[in-house]
């Protein structure tokens, strides 16, 4: 049987399912500015993408698809992975396809970087799957980092602080985000 995507509003905004209002209100509450259906693409062969995030990451622009599960689409799937193959300035972003809600472990998610001009580990030509959601080490910005780093570097150099509340911010907006109830009502009107 094929699970059905019930729409959810959050913050005025009208998402396609429950899942992509949960991935909002995750990078709401850690303060990353992600817009909804950005723009689409032209895959070619009459194929149109509409990837669901463009997050500004600490790390730089992550464009993002969001999934319940893996064999979830597989077409919408493969659409990412095109997608990802010619993303808008590759050498200075990522694709990430996040499977399932926000979580303080591992994700379980495929990042996609780079191309082979890259000498930067964060955006060279590769493909990933063990990433989690990081603090730079004050505390003060996100990024989805590979599990072997503890820290995400942000571009804008914050000091190497150390016990910062990074992490509990995590915590929070993945409990915010899983704990959200969403009304059966659009903006404005009476639940």
């Amino acid at each position: 049987m094929k699970r059905r995507s019930l729409p959810a509003w959050y913050n005025g905004t009208l998402y396609r399912s429950h899942l992509e209002a949960r991935w909002a209100i995750f990078f709401d509450r850690l303060d990353i500015k992600a817009r909804y259906e950005p723009q689409g693409f032209d895959l070619g062969d009459g194929v149109l993408y509409l990837p669901d995030f463009v997050i500004f990451a600490a790390c730089g622009t992550l464009w993002a698809e969001v999934k319940p599960e893996w064999d979830a689409d597989t077409d919408g799937v493969e659409r990412w992975r095109r997608f990802a193959a010619m993303r808008p300035s590759p050498s200075q972003s990522r694709a990430a396809l996040l499977v399932g809600p926000p979580s303080f472990e591992i994700a379980t998610c495929t990042v996609i970087g780079g191309d082979d001009a890259q000498d930067d580990p964060l955006q060279g030509p590769w493909e990933d799957s063990e990433y989690a959601w990081r603090p730079c080490s004050a505390g003060y910005h996100f990024d989805l980092y590979h599990h072997k780093f503890k820290y995400a570097v942000a571009p804008d150099s914050c000091p190497m602080l150390g016990g910062a509340d990074g992490w509990e911010r995590i915590e929070v907006a993945v409990s915010a985000s899983l704990s959200h109830r969403f009304g059966k009502f659009g903006p404005g009107k009476a639940a």
